[in-house]
């Protein structure tokens, strides 16, 4: 179990809640034993496969709010409890990713954010307190022209990670509707 990163997690919370945010009721909820075992992983692999037929490495890259919209509901399925969507950055030894800060938050809640902002990942904390981030590693491959096998994904314990730590900001959607991240679309046949 990841302390530090459940702290954070907290930290998230009380930031979510200074903005009015409604808070996930997977984000209350108690921890529970470790999730992502082996014996699980051929069943998220399963998942994976299913949620993004047609879907290449390139595809993930920048989508990290698409790909864990979109997977949510699947391992939710798949363990059976809730997960909460996560935004935050990652820090690294040697740089920090999508990092940003308060001021960032206060200037896209008041005019939106745009699109070329990238400083802005997301990814799914399970009820253990694991991450699960789909669209990290093929954008670092993308971006240092790495090859890596298709579904390669972030799935621990933050504190396992080498060299990097998830920082949670905000939990939820409803952080994704403020800052006008998160648009509806409606499609009539």
């Amino acid at each position: 179990m990841n302390n530090q990163y459940i702290q954070k997690f907290k930290d998230a919370i009380n930031n979510s809640k200074k903005h009015d945010l409604d808070i996930p009721e997977s984000a209350m909820n108690g921890l529970c034993e470790k999730i992502l075992t082996d014996d699980i992983a051929t069943d998220v692999a399963n998942a994976f496969s299913q949620a993004f037929k047609g879907w290449s490495n390139d595809d993930f890259v920048g989508q990290c709010l698409k790909s864990h919209i979109i997977f949510q509901p699947y391992i939710e399925k798949l363990i059976g409890r809730p997960v909460t969507f996560t935004v935050g950055f990652i820090e690294g030894d040697t740089q920090n990713y999508f990092e940003f800060s308060e001021d960032d938050v206060r200037k896209w809640i008041s005019d939106g954010i745009h699109q070329e902002d990238t400083r802005l990942h997301s990814w799914l904390t399970l009820p253990s307190g694991e991450i699960l981030d789909l669209a990290f590693m093929p954008t670092f491959a993308k971006i240092n022209k790495m090859d890596i096998p298709r579904g390669s994904m972030i799935a621990d314990y933050s504190c396992n990670l080498n060299g990097m730590e998830y920082i949670p900001m905000y939990l939820g959607l409803g952080f994704l509707k403020k800052i006008g991240a998160l648009k509806v679309e409606l499609i009539y046949e």
